[in-house]
Formats: C-alpha cells, sequence, structure tokens
C-alpha cells in the first residue's frame, strides 16, 4: 500500500513540482476527533516540516515518531505533499544529568501528508509493520478574543458582478478588529475616504478561523461608489502582533477578492 503511495505521490511531484511553496501553513495540532487521544503535530518552515505523531504501541503505551525534515515533495493541485523519514528516539531522563550521547534516533518507517485543503490532511503512515491512512483536522480548544486597532493594508483584485476581472485595488486603512465569541467585526478607515464595516460569525479551525457575514462600504474619492453585500475571510489568523487574511466580497457593484493584513497598534 505504501509503495503505491510513494508512487502516486513522486508522479503528483514530477508534474506539478514547479508550483509556489509559499502555500498555506499548516503549523499547528492536527487529530481525528472519534479517536481522541493520538495526534500529529506539524511545525511548518517555508517548504519543510517538522512532524511528530504521538499515538500508541503494540503494547498500549505512549509512542512518539519523528519526521524533524519532511519535506515538499510535490503538489495535488494547489495542495503541498510532505515527505519524512520517521524515526523513534531514546534518551536520557530529565530527572537526573542529560547525557546527548544516550540520545539515539532509530528508523521506524516513513510519513505521507497530503495535504487536502486548508483545514485538511491526510496521514499516510508506515512504522514498524503498521500501515495506516488517517484525516486530520486542526485542533481547537480556545477561540482568540480581541478587541483592538491596527495599521492595516488591503491588496484585492477587482472584478464584476459576473467576475470578469478588470483591475486591483490596494490601499491603507485605520482599522479596528472584535472577536469576541463567534462574533466578528471589522471597521476599516481607509485612505479614500471610506469606512467600511464588516460583521459575520467564525468558526475556528486550530489557529486559522474562517469568517462568513455582510458588509457596508461608504463612497470615497477616486470615483469609488458605496457597496454593500456579503463576504467571506479564510485563513485569517490573529497573533499578538496583528492578523493576516484572505477576503472575498460581493455586492451588485461587483466582487472583490485577495488579502489583507494589520499590524496592532
Amino acid at each position: 500500500m505504501m509503495k503505491r503511495i510513494a508512487a502516486w505521490i513522486l508522479g503528483a511531484g514530477m508534474i506539478v513540482l514547479c508550483a509556489s511553496v509559499t502555500a498555506s501553513e499548516y503549523t499547528d495540532l492536527w487529530w481525528k476527533p472519534d479517536e481522541s487521544g493520538w495526534g500529529v503535530s506539524v511545525v511548518q518552515q517555508e517548504d519543510t516540516a517538522f512532524v511528530m505523531v504521538y499515538a500508541y504501541g503494540g503494547d498500549g503505551k505512549p509512542t512518539w515518531y519523528v519526521a524533524s525534515d519532511a519535506r515538499i515533495t510535490g503538489y495535488v493541485g494547489a495542495q503541498p505533499v510532505f515527505t519524512g523519514a520517521l524515526h523513534r528516539a531514546r534518551g536520557p531522563s530529565l530527572g537526573g544529568a542529560f547525557d546527548p550521547a544516550q540520545v539515539e534516533m532509530t528508523p521506524a518507517g516513513t510519513l505521507y501528508l497530503e495535504t487536502l485543503s486548508r483545514d485538511r490532511l491526510r496521514l499516510h503512515f508506515s512504522a514498524e509493520g503498521t500501515s495506516v491512512t488517517k484525516e486530520l483536522v486542526r485542533l481547537t480548544w480556545r477561540r482568540p478574543e480581541v478587541d483592538a486597532y491596527y495599521v492595516s493594508t488591503f491588496g484585492l483584485r477587482q472584478a464584476t458582478p459576473a467576475g470578469t476581472l478588470y483591475g486591483s485595488l490596494v490601499y491603507a486603512a485605520d482599522a479596528r478588529l472584535r472577536l469576541e465569541g463567534a462574533e466578528v467585526v471589522l471597521r476599516a478607515e481607509d485612505q479614500f475616504g471610506r469606512t467600511c464595516v464588516y460583521t459575520g460569525s467564525r468558526e475556528q479551525a486550530g489557529k486559522v478561523a474562517a469568517v462568513t457575514g455582510t458588509f457596508d462600504c461608504s463612497g470615497g474619492t477616486n470615483g469609488l461608489q458605496a457597496r454593500a453585500g456579503t463576504f467571506a475571510v479564510t485563513e485569517l489568523e490573529v497573533t499578538a502582533n496583528g492578523f493576516t487574511g484572505y477576503l472575498r466580497t460581493w455586492s451588485p457593484a461587483g466582487q472583490e477578492y485577495g488579502r489583507f493584513s494589520g499590524t496592532r497598534l
């Protein structure tokens, strides 16, 4: 089974390996909700991830496997596939003097992470005679709460209501972002004299969130007309220093889509 998976990944990589490695960040804790008790930790830096599988061995005892150099080896569509060698580690107890010479990394198998979307992974795992394939989602235990002011930037492609692209609009804005429970309110006052208010509800998935709702923008300079309609935000990530996300809007005046970010004041 794992040989077939490896052949499929290699073929996919040969076809689309030229795709950009600046895909969505997959750093998070991942789990299978109906199999609570084990999971996967992913820490990604550019095209490389440190992946730890924490599970149970054949004896029922906690067992960790580590792929410390899982690289993007191909893409399926726009979604990257990470491949890495798994190791099982042994070493000295932290209860005494730590002797690095006692650390042993024993080859155990192979790991493939097939990213199905920003919030879903398929784990192909083969170690010490055990092979499994599991679908995982981001582990969420707390949603960030914030009410703060930001200096923000929007870079949005402009399209007709039918979706025909005709230009782009890049602008700065003073923004206030409020996240309280499921409610999200973003108020942005931009360089064109417009005030846009986005109000919606969020679904949190690990460190990122998706938001859907309605928006209303006043008219501004340079011929910018007032518009109102619906919006969707994906990949919304809020940290102590700011936020980033991907915004799409729909209104009778047209569509907008692109990235936005803010630096906390």
